[in-house]
């Protein structure tokens, strides 16, 4: 890895994140998901899920409900978000983190991923997942292992949420534009260890997520900007070449 990150657990020490907290939104997610889930994948009947990322970004967490087609890590997090919100959870308490495996932000900013490569295959790898608030405390939720994910997803996990407590939506939002912050291993179990070592590259409210296609997914990653591949956390402020 040839940027430096920020461990999660230096961020919570410096900004004293807390364990103990309400759990009452968490388990109004646990209760509300499985049951969203089913929705979201009902009309899928076993056949594979479209595998384009511009599926998983392009439609509203209120389209993939209704079309029943399934999604991947992008889907979960936004319907996971706008369920919460249908039942009272304001938008401020939420967040959409977006996170890239390391050696992906290596790969781009470094040259070694070509331009046309689609994000299967091409070292752009990654994975989304929920900010809430919970009482006083933020919770980072991996919602792709929430009870109710029908068998088959490629996620396929249902051990339950997997929640780790974190920093404030206002402290996250200022560090990640200059600030390599890592996504606790706990956070991300149930992935297979090719996942195991992320960065977060994007933090948005639910109600503020802008669609955006394959190409300017790599600039987000690069420089946090759809507009700009420079990238901000490499000291030589090189771009995607």
């Amino acid at each position: 890895m040839k940027f430096l990150k920020v461990p999660f657990f230096i961020l919570c020490a410096t900004l004293s994140c807390q364990s103990f907290a309400s759990t009452e939104r968490q388990e109004l997610l646990a209760r509300l998901m499985p049951q969203a889930h089913q929705r979201l994948f009902r009309n899928l009947r076993g056949r594979p899920m479209n595998p384009t990322y511009e599926f998983d970004v392009l439609r509203s967490p209120e389209q993939a409900l209704e079309e029943g087609l399934g999604g991947h890590c992008n889907t979960h997090a936004r319907v996971a978000a706008y369920t919460l919100m249908q039942h009272g959870v304001p938008a401020e308490d939420l967040r959409i983190v977006s996170a890239v495996n390391d050696s992906s932000y290596d790969s781009l900013c470094y040259g070694l991923a070509g331009r046309s490569a689609r994000w299967s295959n091409d070292g752009m790898s990654g994975h989304v997942l929920l900010l809430m608030r919970d009482g006083a405390q933020w919770f980072l939720i991996n919602t792709t292992t929430i009870p109710g994910t029908p068998p088959g997803n490629s996620y396929g996990d249902e051990r339950g949420l997997e929640v780790v407590p974190f920093v404030d939506a206002a402290h996250l939002e200022s560090a990640v534009s200059t600030t390599a912050i890592a996504i606790p291993g706990d956070a991300l179990r149930s992935l297979p260890p090719f996942f195991s070592s992320m960065t977060i590259f994007q933090v948005l409210r639910p109600d503020a997520f802008v669609t955006h296609d394959f190409e300017q997914r790599r600039n987000l990653i690069a420089s946090g900007q759809m507009d700009s591949d420079v990238c901000r956390y490499d000291a030589s402020a090189s771009s995607v070449e």
